[in-house]
């Protein structure tokens, strides 16, 4: 379900345009989720793209003159409270019985401690899995805060909550599986059960949204100070919660990426190219043309770059600018390398010819030289069993084969007769010529041909072999030089000292100690010629001696490389006082890693285009929250007018409205203030609100707003825990009199806690014909902790009660009941049937006969003539047990409570 801010986005994700996208990932995502990681990770995604496919930020993302925020009722389904069962929750402890909660006013009170927050904060926790008081709280004076303390081993903490959906009953009940720990973002563990089901975590709904629109249709007495305590800034924030503002504001907030935290997203090659970039854009002259570069799509890129690597080329190093890009590369080097040379004449001796590359390190794998020597091993053998084979076979066998060929060419032997006559025979009548002869005689020749080919083969093998020796060691100096005489050394003296070249004089001449077997092993290959009658296994053994060889190869060119590389750079810083040194080797390095750089500077315009994307959905957002604030700011104004006037009749100060600026600042955040109207009865003035309220004035504003909001979410169910705190006892009286009657002729169900017995007689004066009126009392006992049992406001609640004292055997209680009884009958009488304006609580210290004395009889008499002197009689019998007088019997109790409850309808009040 959609409420809210969330509504907005839900709104916005159905939209055409790039802002779509990007709402709809904060619609799937938790609300806990961390925003900013979200942000991140969209931005990462929109880079990928723009890298990907270089392209413009659309200039306009949507049309929010088009969207409509004029919101039905989000909540389609009524929701009321049927009954809550708390278990060793907070100040309750077992709780036999379910308090039931059906009524249209149900009123509960107890004095100060007695656990009327306990079952407020069962129905939040219970519905939302969290208890706000905890977690705005002291994290160590609120730790294991859920479970009763008193609670045994084989009990378990939770809360059942039955509601009524529309005729439909659901059974909703949470356990406690983990308390609150001490750490201040620790949370409580716990399992859902849903209609007897237990669901998994991830199929659990959010039962705040599925039945009350994700708002908790609860008043605490906490939010409504916190609200009068806190700062501007936390008041506002609490409007933007009952706007449902929190979500779309929080995302506002988050949405920007700074030119500071582009560097937070990299490119995931790791690449340094760009700080060499820069850096030769602060060693050259002319700036502007590193603008260029920005401005051009992927393919132009390149063919950019190169003009704007020719022109530095051209203007800081004196290059031909009819050149090549190729030449000129190959000129600075040669300058960069005679600079070097200059400081360290060694240089050019000591560098590596070959690099270490892919494709180097392939040529000098192990496993690439298994099958050679396989192969010269199997060339030698073939040719060995060819020269057997035709060793039996003359020349002139040879020749005749030749004839043979010849004749059949002529057609003079044919293949298709058996036996024949020999041409060349001067016998020509007999068939001397037979088929297994002429067989014979064609073999000759091709067995003497497979001896060729298989020299043939053989020779080429051993070329190969030789030549791919005389390679790798040709690729062993490439790699790694021989190492210099002491009297070379000594020729560059002045760096001797250097660690750089230390370290690169060590490892050569270890390299050049280690490898020393690898050379006398290839020279001596190379000068022992390979012969046909070779012994397979030594020849074997020799190859692979200097094959084995190779990774110690590879292993001292890479460290040597380093080396030579450390020192090189080295002797760059030293030559840097050529003033065109540093910028020469930058422009060298930016030529030669051309392609990292190209992808590091598209990576960076893709940034860019990211940034202005998520800029243009933030300002977006920010106008589409202000209409949305706008829509919902003057029905929400109108709400809390409504409200306030119900429960105020002040005239110096009143409330006038609330007011939205347009938002500034970081994060633009929106600022809700609260208008107040100054009248002196001869001018007005607008002021803000909570500079000149009273805190009993504030309270109201809060009362009015949490009651607005709950209408517009579209709420049937509002509960107050201690809603009159700061107010007096008028207040007390419009409060019970004016709000709570609107709210109930507006259908909704009221659950009322309070700890003010005034505030609760109130109530009971105002809605004492009211049907489905209910009053409950909360009490906290040492021994059975928190208790929620019938009240004593009711009549026919204090008529049960004196039924429950008589059959316990405790007749003076029950009687005591059953006056209290008719005390609320002779003050409902009186407030329905009596004068206009009379005022209960001006009998708050009347008796009960001066009740009847002063107006209530004659009211009864002229009701119900024929009982009126009947309910007299049995007020008399109350006073038993009292001036040493024995109560009445149970029988004449039991006749009382039958005659009573009749009258409940004859004198036309609820009770």
């Amino acid at each position: 379900m959609i409420t809210g801010g969330d509504f907005v986005l839900k709104t916005l994700s159905q939209t055409q345009g790039i802002i779509s996208n990007y709402i709809s990932q904060f619609l799937m995502a938790n609300h806990e989720v961390d925003t900013s990681n979200l942000v991140d990770k969209w931005f990462r995604s929109r880079i990928q793209i723009y890298f990907d496919n270089i392209q413009e930020v659309e200039k306009k993302s949507i049309d929010i003159t088009s969207i409509d925020f004029k919101i039905p009722d989000i909540l389609q389904k009524k929701t009321r409270l049927v009954s809550i069962q708390p278990n060793y929750f907070r100040g309750f402890r077992k709780h036999e019985n379910p308090v039931n909660l059906q009524g249209d006013l149900i009123v509960l009170d107890g004095r100060n401690s007695s656990g009327k927050t306990s079952l407020a904060e069962a129905i939040e926790w219970l519905i939302s899995g969290h208890i706000c008081r905890r977690e705005t709280g002291d994290p160590k004076e609120l730790a294991e805060c859920v479970a009763n303390r008193f609670k045994p081993n084989d009990e378990e903490t939770w809360v059942e909550l039955l509601l009524d959906q529309d005729g439909q009953i659901q059974t909703i009940k949470r356990v406690l599986v983990k308390d609150y720990d001490t750490k201040k973002n620790s949370a409580c563990e716990t399992k859902l059960i849903i209609n007897d089901k237990e669901l998994t975590p991830e199929t659990t709904p959010d039962i705040l949204e599925q039945f009350f629109s994700g708002i908790l249709p609860l008043l605490m007495q906490h939010t409504l100070r916190s609200f009068v305590l806190d700062s501007p800034e936390k008041r506002r924030d609490y409007f933007e919660q009952l706007l449902s503002l929190d979500r779309i504001t929080s995302l506002i907030e988050k949405s920007v990426v700074s030119d500071s935290r582009l560097d937070d997203f990299p490119n995931k090659s790791g690449s340094t190219m760009l700080a060499e970039w820069i850096g030769l854009k602060n060693f050259t002259s002319d700036k502007n043309i590193f603008r260029r570069l920005e401005r051009e799509n992927a393919p132009q890129m390149r063919i950019t770059f190169q003009e704007i690597l020719t022109k530095i080329a051209a203007d800081e190093f004196d290059q031909d600018t009819d050149l090549s890009l190729e030449k000129m590369v190959e000129n600075i080097q040669m300058l960069q390398r005679s600079v070097r040379q200059q400081n360290f004449p060694l240089l050019e001796k000591l560098r590596p010819k070959r690099t270490l590359d892919e494709a180097m390190l392939e040529q000098l794998s192990v496993n690439n030289y298994g099958f050679l020597i396989q192969r010269l091993l199997q060339a030698q053998s073939e040719y060995k069993t060819a020269q057997l084979s035709a060793q039996t076979i003359s020349n002139a066998q040879i020749a005749i084969s030749k004839s043979l060929e010849n004749l059949r060419e002529m057609g003079l032997i044919l293949d298709s007769i058996d036996d024949q006559t020999c041409p060349l025979c001067e016998y020509s009548d007999i068939p001397t010529l037979t088929k297994d002869r002429v067989n014979q005689i064609s073999a000759w020749e091709p067995i003497q041909k497979a001896v060729s080919i298989s020299r043939q083969n053989y020779e080429r093998m051993s070329e190969e072999v030789l030549r791919i020796v005389e390679d790798l060691r040709t690729i062993r100096y490439n790699l790694l030089p021989k190492s210099f005489s002491d009297k070379e050394w000594f020729t560059v003296s002045d760096f001797l000292d250097d660690p750089n070249l230390i370290y690169l004089r060590t490892e050569l001449d270890e390299a050049d100690a280690t490898l020393q077997m690898f050379d006398s092993n290839v020279i001596l290959f190379l000068s022992t010629p390979i012969r046909v009658d070779d012994d397979e296994n030594i020849l074997y053994k020799d190859f692979q001696d200097i094959v084995s060889l190779l990774p110690t190869i590879v292993e001292h060119a890479r460290i040597y490389s380093s080396r030579f590389s450390d020192f090189e750079n080295y002797l760059g810083v030293v030559s840097s006082q050529d003033k065109n040194y540093t910028t020469r080797e930058l422009w060298l390095n930016v030529v030669e890693k051309t392609e990292v750089l190209l992808l590091d500077l598209q990576w960076e315009i893709a940034k860019k285009k990211a940034q202005q994307e998520l800029s243009l959905i933030r300002d977006t957002l920010i106008s589409i929250r202000q209409k949305y604030l706008e829509a919902r700011r003057f029905d929400f104004s109108v709400g809390i007018s409504e409200i306030w006037n119900k429960l105020r009749a002040d005239q110096y100060s009143v409330f006038d409205k609330l007011y939205i600026p347009d938002p500034r600042g970081r994060g633009f955040p929106v600022k809700i203030e609260v208008k107040a109207l100054l009248d002196n009865n001869s001018e007005t003035h607008e002021v803000d609100a909570l500079g000149f309220f009273s805190e009993s004035q504030i309270n109201a504003i809060g009362i009015a707003a949490f009651v607005t909001r709950s209408k517009l979410m579209g709420h049937s169910c509002l509960i107050f825990d201690d809603p009159v705190q700061s107010m007096d006892e008028e207040h007390f009286k419009t409060f019970a009199t004016n709000v709570l009657s609107h709210l109930c002729d507006d259908g909704f169900q009221v659950i009322v806690l309070t700890h003010s017995d005034m505030f609760a007689r109130e109530i009971s004066y105002a809605h004492s014909d009211r049907i489905n009126y209910v009053t409950m009392k909360i009490e906290n006992s040492r021994r059975k902790g928190c208790r929620v049992e019938e009240g004593n406001r009711r009549v026919a609640e204090r008529l049960d009660r004196a039924l429950s004292c008589a059959d316990d055997g405790n007749l003076e209680r029950a009687w005591y009941f059953i006056r209290l009884a008719i005390e609320r009958l002779y003050t409902i009488v009186q407030i329905k049937h009596g004068p206009v304006g009379f005022n209960p609580s001006s009998w708050a210290n009347h008796t009960t006969d001066s009740m009847w004395k002063e107006s209530v009889g004659n009211i009864v008499k002229s009701l119900i003539p024929e009982s009126a002197e009947r309910l007299h009689d049995i007020l008399k019998m109350t006073v038993g047990g009292t001036h040493d007088k024995a109560p009445e019997g149970n029988t004449n109790l039991i006749n009382a409570v039958k005659d009573i409850r009749p009258l409940l309808s004859k004198l036309h009040v609820g009770g």
